[in-house]
């Protein structure tokens, strides 16, 4: 089993859309490492972690679909002006990171943004269908100070129950297909075998909360599948 830096299972795969520069290389490990993988969540970055013989757009596409959110660090790549007004200075982000984005939100994933101070929102953060936890890019303490933390804690906690929500989802999605499936190949046997589960096809919105200590959870039918989904919000400094 894929475990995370502090041994949690590695339970979603996150789409890591970021600059592959050196200069932004500390930035890219400390969401991976510190933010992301403590919580169990896996990342995925083209050009770093997968690479195919095809357009990348397309390998951009194909892993933002296998992914369960999409996470953006957005540092600043060019300097733009406008031709009007020459003063009005632009910081934009790369156009890898910008199309990623752009994916993700018509994918209907959750999207998580760390957006670097001054850089201008354009694209989807410019039509504001995220929010960001902002960072300076000058000061390598800007996401370890004290005052961040609550803004990334809340950030994974929000981002954690939407993605066991859609898990849950899913949970249940299968459990009806098997009921179908079932009820086709076995006849009434299977109509029997389905019954015994049909009050529980609606997962519990406790789902993920497992606690052994309560009689309901030891009794609950979904306790195995809850008990794997069960783990905390851990921040590492």
């Amino acid at each position: 089993m894929v475990t995370g830096t502090m041994g949690k299972p590695i339970r979603f795969r996150a789409f890591l859309s970021c600059s592959i520069r050196p200069q932004d290389r500390y930035w890219v490990d400390f969401v991976r490492e510190k933010v992301l993988r403590p919580n169990g969540i896996g990342c995925c970055t083209v050009g770093v972690d997968v690479s195919a013989p095809q357009p990348p757009l397309d390998t951009m596409r194909e892993w933002i679909e296998k992914s369960d959110c999409v996470v953006a660090i957005a540092t600043a790549r060019f300097e733009a002006r406008d031709i009007q007004c020459p003063q009005d200075k632009l910081l934009l982000l790369p156009y890898a990171v910008d199309e990623e984005l752009l994916m993700g939100w018509l994918s209907g994933k959750p999207l998580v943004v760390f957006k670097a101070e001054g850089l201008s929102a354009t694209g989807i953060l410019g039509a504001q269908k995220t929010t960001w936890i902002q960072f300076d890019p000058s000061d390598s303490l800007s996401l370890r100070r004290q005052s961040t933390h609550p803004l990334i804690i809340s950030m994974l906690r929000n981002l954690l129950r939407e993605l066991k929500q859609r898990k849950r989802m899913e949970i249940t999605r299968r459990v009806l297909d098997w009921g179908a499936k079932g009820l086709a190949l076995l006849g009434a046997y299977g109509l029997g075998r389905i019954a015994a589960r049909a009050d529980t096809d609606e997962v519990p919105d406790c789902f993920g909360e497992h606690d052994g200590r309560f009689k309901a959870c030891r009794e609950c039918p979904w306790r195995k599948e809850c008990q794997e989904e069960k783990y905390e919000v851990e921040f590492e400094e």
